[in-house]
């Protein structure tokens, strides 16, 4: 990889990166929007910010995942998931432009949505034991990410909505999530 601060400028990261952009408190993907290199990226976000009665202060930008079978949301209240509340979502592919049914390009506004049984059979394959592992893993990072926050801030927050991508693993019995 090439280092600008060194004088070695072969390669521009930002050129080569897939990713999302995307505004802290969007809904439903509202203004999560997909790029591709650092054109495309300075578009999206001239776009999140330049939006009538935008307020947002800030972005995120982060790599693209996609090698996953779903995404599963959890709302947390009081520091502890609401189990049984979780919903899992799969994302259809962002729009390529606006020329079909006036989707702006990169934005991601289709999704399969339902509860747990879906989600076992539709993107587990049935694997309970797979799903066992993925939402023990959830509970784990949720548990560490209230921790955190008692380091930033006082208190954690009443209630928040924690999504993290599952991926079965090869073996059958385990989920990666990220």
């Amino acid at each position: 990889r090439g280092d600008p601060i060194a004088g070695n400028e072969e390669v521009d990261d930002l050129n080569f990166m897939e990713g999302v952009a995307k505004l802290g408190y969007s809904w439903e993907a509202n203004d999560v929007l997909r790029f591709k290199g650092r054109s495309e990226l300075a578009v999206r976000l001239t776009r999140l910010f330049n939006q009538p009665q935008g307020t947002a202060e800030f972005a995120f930008v982060q790599d693209l995942i996609v090698d996953f079978d779903c995404e599963v949301r959890t709302f947390v209240v009081n520091g502890k998931p609401v189990k049984h509340a979780r919903r899992y979502t799969a994302f259809a592919v962002p729009a390529a432009s606006d020329e079909y049914g006036g989707r702006e390009a990169g934005r991601y506004s289709e999704f399969v949505r339902g509860g747990r049984d879906m989600a076992l059979q539709r993107w587990m394959g049935g694997n309970n034991v797979a799903l066992l592992d993925a939402e023990a893993k959830v509970d784990r990072l949720i548990e560490k990410f209230c921790l955190w926050l008692r380091t930033e801030c006082c208190e954690v927050p009443t209630v928040f909505r924690f999504d993290a991508f599952l991926r079965r693993c090869p073996d059958g019995k385990t989920c990666d999530v990220f």
